[in-house]
């Protein structure tokens, strides 16, 4: 039987089964206690005292951030921040572009595809399966960045029906901030038919459509059979998905 949570056969006072529940309930009590008191120091103590730019580039800047831990004692930390960021105080607007499509006689549009993007990236040294996504630009929403880059970087033509609330990328390392904006595409629209997309010079980007019941699976096939790197929060949203999925006996 799980932790605490005894059968009724053997479970007498003084039993064995019943002394390890006590020892269980008594672990969570502390460990409770601790979270508590560990949730409020975290909050009430630790603050940034000061940051200095120890480098700077044209999308990049090396900073070392001085800050006061929750017992008071004073540390240093490297972080790398964009130089990029709007006043909305987000830097980027990441995209999950789902397709829908009529099937058959059906009247209902449902999830067909997602849209997803390879592209080299120099800092892994490899190719990368990714979000679409794209910097927010000054006096622009993480919808209308998110619509926009959408067409820039795969033709498609969508409308923004969601966004997350700001979120750390890589906090261990980054101030970087993003949003995920889910964007709904009709697949069935002409426009969307054959999209063009409109990449930037510099850009080499690789459109790619997955199958929505299918993500999970295809994320892990680029990982282990094409050798790709793969973004993290793309695999991470693919775990979920493929968990809240009924399960189908054999």
């Amino acid at each position: 039987a799980p932790c605490c949570s005894p059968s009724r056969e053997g479970f007498r006072p003084g039993s064995q089964l019943a002394n390890h529940a006590s020892r269980c309930m008594a672990l969570r009590f502390t460990q409770s206690i601790f979270s508590r008191r560990m949730a409020k120091n975290l909050s009430a103590g630790a603050r940034t005292t000061k940051s200095t730019v120890l480098h700077r580039q044209k999308w990049m800047e090396l900073k070392l951030v001085h800050y006061r831990d929750y017992e008071g004692v004073e540390r240093a930390w490297e972080v790398a921040s964009r130089t990029t960021t709007s006043s909305s105080g987000v830097d980027a607007a990441a995209i999950f572009a789902v397709v829908y499509r009529a099937k058959g006689s059906e009247a209902v549009k449902k999830p067909d595809e997602v849209i997803l993007v390879k592209q080299y990236r120099p800092t892994v040294a490899n190719v990368c399966v990714e979000f679409p996504a794209g910097l927010i630009d000054e006096n622009e929403t993480a919808e209308e960045a998110a619509v926009r880059e959408l067409k820039e970087e795969t033709g498609y033509i969508g409308k923004a029906v969601s966004k997350s609330p700001i979120l750390c990328g890589d906090p261990g390392m980054t101030d970087g901030t993003m949003q995920l904006v889910t964007v709904e595409i009709d697949g069935d629209l002409p426009e969307n038919q054959n999209p063009k997309h409109e990449q930037e010079e510099e850009e080499c980007i690789e459109v790619v459509k997955v199958p929505y019941e299918k993500l999970h699976e295809r994320l892990v096939h680029f990982a282990e059979v094409e050798k790709l790197d793969i973004d993290s929060r793309l695999f991470s949203l693919a775990i979920g998905m493929n968990q809240t999925r009924p399960i189908v006996p054999t």
